[in-house]
């Protein structure tokens, strides 16, 4: 499911965002299937609240390698919960 959000929105939501994503600015990892290497470490990212849903906020070149964008089922982003890392990963 895609999700657009309009531009005069998302202005307004970026002056949110600078003050929300300090605290829960996050790495973000892709999956190499290389043992011994399973994580590689691909930039960072901040988390976008909209609409009582949470989105990663990062560039493209991020998520990009060699020119192509990394699937995103082999995107992980780790978070803290309840004293201890798990990590999200995206499967749509």
């Amino acid at each position: 499911m895609e999700i657009r959000i309009e531009q005069e929105e998302l202005l307004l939501k970026s002056m949110e965002f600078k003050l929300f994503s300090g605290p829960v600015l996050t790495r973000i990892f892709n999956k190499t299937g290389v043992a011994g290497y399973e994580i590689g470490t691909l930039g960072s990212a901040g988390l976008l609240k909209y609409k009582d849903r949470f989105f990663v906020v990062t560039a493209k070149h991020v998520v990009t390698l060699d020119n192509e964008l990394i699937p995103l089922s082999d995107i992980v982003i780790p978070y803290k919960y309840q004293g201890g890392t798990k990590g999200f990963w995206c499967n749509y």
